[in-house]
């Protein structure tokens, strides 16, 4: 029997671990504006691993400037995580802005026309949506 037990709770704390992470990444992606400032607009946190933050930026023109900032950034990002980070890493590519949490509207005029990174309009209630959203992860965490 404690075999089945011990197997069990390593089962629960390896998906509590996961989900920590997850929502530690999620809870970053909401302040990434906070936190990277006007930078975020053309990069997003992608994930948290082995204390380094991988953040991932869509034109290499902005990774110097990353760079440049990365100590403070990464000191931001601990602060508001509450963990201990060593260092960021970039990596090149696209980055899918609706699942970053970044819900985009076109330009009004331009019906049909396709979001992007440099759009700042939000949808209508987002604020709310987001301070919704933030509640519930200050609940879990």
């Amino acid at each position: 029997m404690s075999a089945e037990r011990d197997a069990l709770l390593s089962l629960v704390l390896r998906d509590s671990s996961e989900n920590i992470a997850e929502a530690q990444l999620v809870r970053l992606q909401c302040f990434w504006p906070d936190i990277a400032g006007p930078l975020a607009k053309h990069c997003e946190p992608q994930s948290l691993r082995e204390r380094r933050l991988i953040v991932r930026i869509e034109q290499s023109v902005y990774a110097q400037e990353l760079q440049l900032r990365g100590r403070e950034i990464v000191q931001r990002a601990a602060t508001l995580l509450g963990i201990e980070l060593r260092d960021l890493r970039i990596e090149n590519g696209p980055i899918d802005w609706n699942a970053a949490g970044r819900r985009r509207i076109p330009p009004s005029g331009q019906p049909g026309s396709a979001p992007g990174p440099t759009d700042t309009k939000t949808e209508p209630g987002m604020d709310a949506d987001r301070e919704q959203m933030l509640e519930g992860l200050r609940r879990l965490l």
